[in-house]
């Protein structure tokens, strides 16, 4: 069976199901390879080390990034307090250094996406529209903004995905700045926001700005497609630790 240990956030759970498979899938769909198991990693519980029992990492939504972490500490009185856990940002920079570190599969999802930037030396855009770029939060609570994003061609993404561009939800108010040379932009919204890294060297880490496990349309390309790659790569992992 599959292990694939996900960070934990307020909305685990829709995390959860959507990694194990529950829930809408194309009828087109093979049917599932085995089993998934969903393992939450928490800082409350700093049980770091289950990650050992992982075949995948997934780096999960949530608050703000601490500006500390990316060489900017004086800039924290702009941000919400309440947003902000230097706790899970470092629990969770540990992780990514452990996953690189194993060559582990990794999907960073939205917050995941500039976690795994900013551990990986790259820096955010504190606000999005304070730095000039249109507005990419959800509208209302259960209620995500939409946009198009352009994937760039020949990109890992562009073959997980098998389209040059489609349109995805959005919840967020920061974004990826400086991207550090060992990750590749594979998409952009139309605004030139950030929208998919992936690291330069062709490991199988995947990082998306946008939402995949609470995408109106969980058969969309840019959710079970994601999901799809995602648990190939933690197969190719287990059957790899078992050579």
């Amino acid at each position: 069976m599959l292990r694939i240990g996900v960070t934990a956030c307020s909305s685990f759970e829709r995390y959860a199901a959507w990694i194990a498979g529950v829930g809408p899938r194309p009828a087109t769909a093979p049917p599932e390879a085995g089993g998934v198991e969903v393992l939450k990693l928490s800082v409350e519980e700093g049980n770091a080390g289950e990650l050992d029992a992982c075949n995948a990492l997934v780096l999960t939504g949530g608050g703000d990034v601490h500006p500390r972490f990316y060489g900017e500490s004086s800039r924290i009185v702009e941000l919400d307090p309440k947003d902000v856990s230097e706790a899970r940002d470092e629990f969770e920079i540990g992780l990514i250094n452990e996953a690189r570190e194993r060559f582990l599969p990794m999907l960073g999802i939205c917050r995941g996406l500039q976690m795994a930037n900013v551990a990986f030396g790259g820096t955010l855009i504190l606000d999005l529209e304070r730095a000039g770029y249109e507005n990419h939060r959800k509208y209302e609570p259960g209620r995500d903004r939409e946009h198009d994003v352009t994937v760039e061609e020949g990109s890992m993404l562009e073959s997980i995905l098998e389209v040059r561009s489609g349109r995805v939800n959005s919840s967020h108010h920061q974004a990826a700045a400086i991207v550090p040379e060992s990750l590749f932009v594979a998409a952009k919204s139309p605004d030139g926001v950030v929208e998919a890294l992936e690291p330069a060297d062709g490991r199988l880490f995947l990082f998306v700005q946008w939402h995949p496990e609470r995408m109106g349309d969980l058969s969309s390309r840019f959710s079970f497609n994601i999901r799809t790659w995602l648990c190939d790569a933690a197969r190719r992992t287990l059957v790899n630790s078992h050579q």
